[in-house]
Formats: C-alpha cells, sequence, structure tokens
C-alpha cells in the first residue's frame, strides 16, 4: 500500500503456492526476471489512483510460468496462460476476444513450417510478459497461398510485451500478399513489440505489403521496433493507415531496383491521414519506385522523426522520404535525416526526400548526408523534385 512505482531490479523465484501482489500508483517496471516456479500466483496492478503508468519490461525483464495452471492476474483481469503457438492458437479459436499470456519463451522449430498465420483473427488482449518466440516459420505448403502470413492473421484487440524472434515469412498468392512477424493486419492496438527475421514473397499477385513487424496496419503501434530483413515494403510496418509512434527500425530492407519495388526503413507508405512520429530508422535501404530511409512513399503526416544508414534507389530516392503524392500532398514537419543517399540510373536525388507533391507541405526540416548518382535527373540537397 502507498507504493508510487515498482521496480523490479533482482531476478527472484518462488514454488509456492502464494501470490505475490506488486500494486502500484503508476508504474509497475520489470528490468530482471520473475520465475513463478510452482503453482504459486501473480497480481500486478498499475495506475491505482494515477494515470499514464503501465507495466513495462525492460532489460531483460520478464516473467515466467512454470505451470500452466497457475493464476495471473493484471489490472482485474485473469489471463489464461500457454506456454506454446498450438495452446494458445486453439485458445484464441476458441474464445478470440479473450485475455491470453505467454508463459514462458518458446522455441517454434519443431511445429515445421506453418501453411498460414497459426492464429486466425484475435480481438482480446495478449500479454507476451516480456517473452519470445523465435524461429517462426509461414510459407507456402504444397499449393495453400500463405495470403495472411505471420504469428496473427488479423488482430483488432491489444498484442504487447512480445518478441517474434528469427522469424522466416513467405507470401506467394495471386492477389494479396500481406506478411509481418507479428501480424499481417492489424487494426487495434500493439505495444512494446519486437521483431526480427526475414520478410519474402514468390510471387507479386496483384499486391504485396511486407513488413518487418506488422504488414498492414490500420491501428495503433507504439514503442516498438524491428531489426529484420525485409524484401519489399518496410522495416516495421509495410503500409501505414494508422499511427505508428516511439517506433525504429534496423536491419535491411531490399527492394530491386530494376522493378517497381518500393522500401521504407520504417515503413514502406503512410497513407492520407497516416501519422508517423517520434520514431526513427538507420535500415540499409534500396528500391526501384521509391526509396526513403524512412518512408518510401508519403501521403500522410510524418513528424518529430530521422532516418540514418544508407539509402539507394533508381525512382524517387530520399535521405528519409523516397516519394509524395503528387495530389494527396501530406506534412513533412521537423524532421531530419543524415543518411547517404545514391541514385542508380536516372534517379531522382534528395537529402530529404525524393520528390513532393503540388500540395506538400515540407517544414523545419533538414538533411546532411552525403549524395551521389549515375545520371540523376533532379538532385537536389533537401528535394530532388519539388512540384
Amino acid at each position: 500500500s502507498g507504493a508510487v512505482t515498482i521496480t523490479v531490479s533482482g531476478s527472484f523465484s518462488w514454488t509456492s503456492t502464494h501470490r505475490l501482489t506488486l500494486h502500484a500508483y503508476y508504474n509497475v517496471s520489470l528490468r530482471a526476471p520473475i520465475v513463478v516456479a510452482g503453482r504459486g500466483a501473480l497480481t500486478i496492478t498499475t495506475n491505482d489512483g494515477g494515470s499514464g503508468g503501465d507495466l513495462i519490461f525492460s532489460d531483460g525483464g520478464k516473467i515466467d510460468f512454470w505451470d500452466l495452471g497457475s493464476s495471473l492476474v493484471i489490472n482485474g483481469n485473469s489471463y489464461t496462460l500457454a506456454s506454446d503457438i498450438a495452446t494458445l492458437a486453439g485458445d484464441i479459436a476458441a474464445n478470440p476476444s479473450g485475455f491470453y499470456a505467454l508463459a514462458k519463451d518458446y522455441d517454434a522449430t519443431p511445429d515445421g513450417t506453418f501453411a498460414s498465420a497459426p492464429i486466425a483473427a484475435f480481438a482480446g488482449t495478449f500479454e507476451g510478459l516480456g517473452n519470445a518466440i523465435s524461429n517462426l516459420t509461414v510459407a507456402e505448403v504444397k499449393g495453400h497461398d500463405a495470403k495472411n502470413a505471420g504469428l496473427f492473421a488479423t488482430t483488432s484487440g491489444t498484442i504487447r510485451d512480445i518478441g517474434v524472434l528469427n522469424a522466416n515469412i513467405t507470401v506467394g498468392g495471386k492477389h494479396d500478399n500481406y506478411a509481418g512477424a507479428l501480424a499481417a493486419q492489424n487494426t487495434g492496438t500493439i505495444l512494446h513489440a519486437f521483431a526480427t527475421g526475414t520478410l519474402d514473397y514468390t510471387k507479386y499477385g496483384q499486391h504485396v505489403a511486407l513488413g518487418g513487424l506488422v504488414a498492414v496496419n490500420k491501428g495503433t503501434i507504439l514503442l516498438s521496433h524491428s531489426d529484420s530483413t525485409v524484401r519489399l515494403g518496410g522495416g516495421l510496418v509495410g503500409e501505414n493507415y494508422g499511427l505508428i509512434s516511439q517506433c525504429y527500425s534496423s536491419g535491411t530492407v531490399n527492394g530491386d531496383p530494376n522493378f517497381a519495388t518500393f522500401g521504407g526503413g520504417l515503413a514502406g507508405t503512410n497513407g492520407v491521414g497516416a501519422t508517423i512520429t517520434l520514431s526513427h530508422s538507420n535500415a540499409t535501404v534500396s528500391g526501384g519506385f521509391s526509396a526513403g530511409g524512412l518512408l518510401a512513399f508519403n501521403n500522410g503526416i510524418v513528424t518529430l522523426s530521422f532516418a540514418e544508414g544508407h539509402v539507394s534507389g533508381s525512382g524517387e530516392t530520399g535521405g528519409l522520404i523516397g516519394g509524395v503524392s503528387e495530389y494527396s500532398g501530406g506534412s513533412v514537419s521537423n524532421v531530419y535525416s543524415t543518411a547517404t543517399v545514391t541514385g542508380i540510373h536516372h534517379a531522382t536525388v534528395g537529402g530529404l526526400i525524393g520528390g513532393t507533391g503540388e500540395n506538400t507541405i515540407v517544414s523545419l526540416d533538414y538533411a546532411t548526408g552525403a549524395l551521389s548518382s549515375e545520371r540523376g535527373d533532379s538532385f537536389g540537397g533537401v528535394i530532388g523534385w519539388d512540384y
């Protein structure tokens, strides 16, 4: 009683059936593992009287349960524990709107290759407890198209505090193909998530969106990051139509400069009304149609963000943003780039933005990266071509 915040800075465990309660006015922060080694119980309460507090995992902090019959209560909600993908998928299929938690780290290697996302649709709350699922593989199997590929196919709920590591996700259908290590499509909230792995496609079909964490975001992604290799799309998100805030990406985005592909260090495209803020990327990016250190193509709002690394492309190529729709406009403010930018063939090269639209607002921005081009038709320290 009376704790303002609680920080766990040293690891501990217990084997009895007793319940530990961590009860705080604001935050409960874990910087070391807690292990419920017997059939004990754990209750965590944040924001009891305060606001803006949360359950935070950092510096190796996590919670492990050895017995799935243990009780976990977070902010008044009882969570069902699962220790593997099959159990989690089965529980969610029976009740897509429930509360679930990953009991411990899980290696998916014995599961082999999933022909589609193992969890089809999710509308509840999933708490990873700082744990990670590693070696998830989703790809076309015996002619079955993996169209919505990732751990989750679609999610409209809340997914948080989870890692998907060394994922290998491949799509290859005739129509729309979406692949993200955590989720193919998100309309809910993703918080404190991270991913590494490889995202690829075998057939372009009518449409392809690949993202290191999420393929298509129409919801909110906060405080998340990715260090993945993505063939086309974005290092964190393939297409953003929602909000991305306080996120970052590294790794590689490998769009083909000889093909009409696009690549963005953080996101591939940012749609009308969408926002990217307080985020950055130091990924290595290449693309054909459009390539940018943070974002390939922008129609929305980009603010308080920056890009490092290296960008190369044969179309609109910029240190921060590749291109902006000629008609939809968009806004770019309080951003900068230190990325080096290389134009291939007749690329339009800009230190900050490759090409802007006639309704684009660009303000309070700067770029410092070195620029080069083979035969650049347009070449500018800040903007390559301004409509």
